[in-house]
């Protein structure tokens, strides 16, 4: 088989359980909400417990590009600041770097957030924006090193960028990584079109059932301001956003967080667009047939799950995210068109799938290659791990999530037991097994769910933080 050009879509902070084809009930009638991702699912791929290495942004990207868990190659399982030319992480050969080893040629457009830049690691095309999240009026970096403002809609211009690389003649394949920043917050600078796409009273029975506004108002406020302007934003550029519009200030709080839900959902759906545009770029542009597009996340949003805003926790808001892998028609390998719900799978796995795809070897990833589950096999591994900022290291397979609880410098554990959720009778995760009286069943299921983590956390793959926490 020739070797594929790879088209890797990544989005910002999106949930699983917002996707329709995934969850049919949280449609709205007459307005579909992801569309263009339904149609890559029905011709391709799907997995439907994909489970984030970790649920933030840097080590989940890094993780991506690596196929390793974030303790492995990056350390501290943190954000990064804006990056710079020392290769500061990835202490083997990147995603990139492969492809690029191999006759691909490397373009990255959209979202980095990664320590070292891009064309340190095997990108020889960039256009990505500063770190501070802003969907108009956004600073970009580029190849030749420079930085400057470009006016108007921050993602218009990230699919512009796109096309330029798209349209050229390319004389051996490629590999463009694609992503978007949506629908991570602001939602303040988003086209009111989507911004208002969805009313209130239309998506408050969509709300998980284990959703609910905190008690604490003013901690509330805090929240709602953040996803409306960003947390980098409205602490660093805008101390005078203190006020919301009437759709999160007034009203019960149920019915302001309904408002905040369904900005959410607008924002999913200015993402599922920019998809469909980049896909009809490949039809445009005549690569269609000879493109594997995957779509995903770095991780979720709980969106007032648990009482929880944000990501950074193990439970599925934050950690179940979108895989979708769609082949073109001169490069589909045998049963590719399926879902896979009930084998977990993980961002790191993608690296050492792509690899497979073109017959190369990444023995550094701790991922594995899903050509097997693709084609009809069986794989051996039953489970996968992630790792949070709070110092939670979890455990998740089809059925169980456990998590222990480690200091967040020394990784040391502090607690064996911090999280115990069966997920098939419990999805919403409202009991923590471990923190009640069990039975003798779920005590000998416990017991053997803390051993595999406390073996994985304290092995070197994944692990305690590595020697590249004494990198920077």
């Amino acid at each position: 088989m020739k070797y594929p050009n790879i088209l890797l879509i990544a989005s910002d902070q999106l949930r699983i359980n917002e996707i329709e084809f995934m969850s049919p009930d949280s449609a709205v009638a007459g307005k579909p909400n992801t569309p263009n991702l339904d149609a890559m699912a029905a011709r391709g791929t799907s997995f439907g417990l994909c489970i984030t290495p970790s649920p933030v942004c840097t080590p989940a990207r890094t993780s991506l590009f690596s196929g390793q868990y974030p303790s492995r190659c990056m350390g501290p399982v943190i954000n990064a600041p804006e990056p710079v030319a020392e290769r500061v992480v990835f202490p083997d050969e990147t995603l990139p770097e492969l492809l690029a080893r191999h006759g691909y040629k490397t373009a990255l457009v959209g979202k980095w957030h990664i320590h070292t830049r891009p064309q340190s690691v095997g990108f020889a095309e960039c256009a990505f924006p500063n770190i501070f999240h802003l969907n108009r009026d956004q600073w970009f970096n580029f190849t030749d090193g420079s930085n400057r403002k470009i006016e108007g809609c921050a993602y218009e211009f990230e699919l512009a960028e796109a096309e330029r690389f798209l349209s050229r003649r390319h004389d051996r394949p490629f590999f463009m990584s694609h992503n978007i920043s949506l629908p991570h917050m602001p939602f303040f600078d988003v086209d009111e079109f989507y911004r208002y796409m969805y009313t209130p009273g239309e998506v408050a029975e969509k709300l998980p059932g284990n959703a609910f506004p905190p008690d604490d108002a003013e901690f509330f406020e805090k929240w709602q301001k953040i996803y409306y302007y960003d947390a980098q934003y409205y602490k660093y550029r805008r101390p005078d956003c203190a006020e919301l519009p009437p759709a999160l200030a007034d009203g019960t709080p149920r019915e302001r967080l309904a408002a905040l839900y369904a900005m959410y959902r607008g924002m999913i759906a200015a993402c599922d667009a920019q998809v469909g545009r980049l896909i009809d770029m490949l039809y445009k542009y005549g690569h269609a047939d000879d493109t594997i597009v995957i779509f995903t996340s770095d991780h979720g949003d709980n969106m007032g799950s648990h009482g929880i805003f944000n990501k950074d926790v193990s439970y599925d808001e934050s950690t179940r995210i979108p895989l979708i892998i769609e082949f073109g028609k001169n490069v589909r390998p045998a049963g590719a068109v399926r879902n896979i719900s009930d084998v977990p799978v993980s961002l790191i796995d993608i690296m050492p799938t792509i690899a497979n795809l073109i017959g190369a070897e990444s023995p550094q990833c701790d991922g594995i290659s899903l050509m097997p589950l693709i084609s009809g096999s069986e794989i051996a591994r039953k489970h996968v791990f992630t790792e949070t900022p709070l110092g939670e290291f979890a455990y998740r397979d089809a059925r169980y999530l456990y998590s222990i609880k480690t200091d967040v410098h020394s990784r040391e554990i502090k607690d064996d037991s911090n999280l115990f959720i069966d997920t098939k009778r419990d999805p919403l995760a409202l009991d923590n097994i471990a923190s009640r009286e069990r039975t003798p069943e779920e005590e000998a299921e416990m017991a053997r769910l803390r051993g595999i983590t406390v073996a994985a956390h304290n092995a070197k793959h994944p692990g305690p933080r590595s020697e590249l926490s004494n990198m920077r």
